[in-house]
């Protein structure tokens, strides 16, 4: 059976994350990394699985470039993947809480916070 959505993640504590946030509903596949490699017949398979395709990664400057300057690698992702496959970012929560991946949505809020922000977040998620 063919999915609604589909969240595609990069690395796996931000896919545990993600699944646990959203209560297990939402189907997504984990990239190694966001400077990960994608092999040519991802796309594909992904389109037979799911009708349409959510990014969901870091929004943090953590890997160093070849002149050594910091850049923002899944912003880069993000943007590759909507430009080449049409891959829609579902980034938002990650602005809006000023967080560098979903992983931090779990672990990096204040408990009081934490509730209320991440059923925002799941809400988010499960309306795409």
């Amino acid at each position: 059976a063919r999915c609604e959505a589909l969240f595609l993640t990069a690395g796996q504590k931000d896919t545990f994350a993600f699944r646990l946030l959203t209560g297990r509903q939402l189907p997504c596949f984990c990239l190694s990394s966001e400077t990960a490699l994608m092999p040519a017949w991802l796309p594909s398979f992904l389109s037979l699985i799911a009708k349409r395709v959510y990014t969901v990664m870091n929004n943090d400057k953590t890997v160093i470039n070849a002149q050594g300057k910091a850049i923002n690698a899944g912003r880069q992702a993000t943007h590759y993947f909507e430009k080449e496959y049409g891959y829609l970012p579902a980034q938002e929560p990650l602005f809006t809480y000023d967080v560098n991946d979903v992983a931090d949505l779990v672990h990096g809020l204040k408990a009081v916070q934490a509730y209320d922000h991440l059923c925002q977040v799941r809400d988010y998620y499960l309306s795409l």
